[in-house]
């Protein structure tokens, strides 16, 4: 960070700055939609782009090579969850000191290098960067490289309606993972030029983010032609806007808590007015009230699945032992054979 505010208090212009906005939100709050606007209106996107999906048919518009460092870095940083992609819990205090760490910022300065090292303006999308802005705020100061923070958001319940279809991520899970992602995300961006962007307001009218955004990134993003506004038009459509729940169901909603809809209505009015005096306050009491219980819950979660997964090993080995087991290992044997075959 300091890298990059050495460079403004030099008095170079934004414009002979390297710029990358980093789209950073939760799966299914509209990343995508954001990654492609922002690169619809200038900013370079990498070669090795995910595969389009049944579940995102328009694209993911995120890069192969990063998804794959960090998964890599968070299977590193927490082994004992198989699933780091809907891990709710917030990762270990001293994670950015670790060797897991340092190694991946490694690769990305590499993939970064390979991809974007003639690009004044280049984009970094993946959700997964909601548990790992501190990194990329870290590794883009050493590159001497301006961050852009941008922060797609979404009436929590119509996020987790997605989340639950597609990934089967109960209400109470979503809703953990919605409140420690977005406190992680406004902490490590608090300092550094960011907007945030509410999906449905962006499916309505993209031109507000794109102005903001040109501002933010000191006219690098210019106004788009009249083609490449009827392509945005064409791509920001609201036919996959499938879960739509309105500001009165989330609050009558029994499950949603009132510190849940303070964060969502302060990201509202951050987006609308550009003032973030209020969530900055809201922030801050919810982050005072989370970072006490999270550890505690980390733990007792650990604990829980530890215990289960014995409990499941001492049920196989008395099954294995059993006379039943016994009986039926030929014909094992024998299927194991003809797939081989």
């Amino acid at each position: 960070m300091d890298a990059i505010i050495d460079l403004r208090r030099l008095g170079i212009a934004s414009h002979e700055l390297q710029i990358c906005v980093i789209v950073c939100g939760l799966h299914r709050s509209g990343t995508s939609a954001v990654a492609r606007l922002v690169n619809l209106l200038g900013a370079d996107i990498a070669g090795d782009l995910s595969p389009n999906g049944p579940d995102n048919p328009r694209g993911f518009w995120e890069s192969d090579a990063v998804v794959r460092i960090h998964d890599r870095l968070l299977k590193a940083l927490d082994p004992s969850h198989d699933g780091s992609l809907f891990d709710p819990m917030p990762l270990w205090s001293d994670w950015l000191m670790t060797d897991a760490v340092r190694q991946a910022k490694r690769q990305l300065s590499d993939v970064i290098e390979k991809d974007f090292a003639h690009s004044r303006l280049f984009l970094v999308k993946d959700p997964r960067i909601s548990r790992l802005l501190p990194l990329w705020v870290e590794l883009l100061a050493h590159l001497g490289i301006a961050p852009i923070i941008v922060i797609p958001f979404r009436n929590p319940l119509e996020m987790a309606a997605s989340l639950a279809l597609r990934d089967h991520v109960s209400l109470p899970k979503a809703l953990l993972l919605y409140l420690h992602a977005y406190l992680e995300i406004e902490l490590a961006s608090r300092v550094l030029p960011r907007v945030f962007v509410r999906y449905d307001h962006l499916l309505e009218d993209w031109r507000p983010f794109a102005r903001r955004l040109s501002q933010l990134s000191g006219a690098q993003v210019s106004s788009p032609s009249e083609q490449v506004a009827l392509e945005i038009d064409d791509f920001l459509t609201t036919d996959l806007y499938h879960h739509r729940f309105s500001r009165e169901q989330m609050l009558r909603h029994p499950e949603i808590p009132a510190g849940i809809a303070d964060m969502f209505d302060a990201m509202d009015e951050a987006e609308k007015s550009g003032d973030e005096s209020k969530l900055r306050s809201v922030f801050d009491r919810l982050g005072a009230n989370a970072d006490g219980t999270a550890q505690l819950y980390r733990r007792y979660v650990i604990f829980e699945l530890l215990d289960l997964r014995q409990q499941l090993m001492r049920m196989r080995e008395a099954f294995e032992s059993s006379t039943s087991w016994r009986v039926t290992a030929p014909l094992r044997w024998l299927k194991l054979w003809i797939r081989r075959k």
